[in-house]
């Protein structure tokens, strides 16, 4: 009489790694709608502010590589005293138009809207909060960063 319990123990590893592929393509299409998913919220919800947004920093901070840090205005610190924010355009202008930055990275949650960017020596971060138009920012650069707070009030 023959031992059949490779031949059932092989049945039963077939079994095991048929339900396994099974499992990681429905792992696969499930991350997969996932992602698309998020993308689509994203993307709608970001509807709201399909326009301009106008955002008036109110304090301005800078700090410095040794670790000093001194409250300034947006005149000491050569920012502008206003910007918009053209979403159409994916662009950040000062009120002058004569700087501009490109918005690199649109990010909507159930509350915000954060917006990242660079420019020729910079990097930001710009927070505005759907229910208040309150923003926060920050921009780094080489050996200083400023941080900003103020208002959006067109939301």
């Amino acid at each position: 009489m023959h031992d059949r319990t490779g031949i059932y123990s092989g049945v039963i590893m077939l079994a095991s790694i048929m339900a396994l592929t099974k499992v990681r393509s429905a792992i696969i299409i499930l991350l997969g709608a996932g992602v698309f998913c998020l993308f689509s919220y994203t993307v709608n919800a970001a509807g709201k502010y399909d326009g301009s947004i106008i955002c008036v920093p109110t304090s301005v901070t800078e700090c410095v590589s040794e670790g000093e840090c001194r409250a300034g205005t947006t005149e000491s610190e050569n920012l502008p005293d206003f910007f918009i924010v053209d979403m159409k355009q994916k662009m950040i202008v000062s009120k002058d138009k004569t700087r501009l930055s490109v918005i690199k990275l649109i990010d909507k949650t159930a509350d915000e809207l954060t917006l990242y960017g660079t420019d020729s020596r910079r990097s930001w971060i710009l927070m505005i909060q759907d229910k208040t138009g309150r923003m926060s920012a920050s921009v780094l650069g080489a050996g200083e960063s400023f941080i900003l707070f103020g208002v959006c009030p067109s939301l």
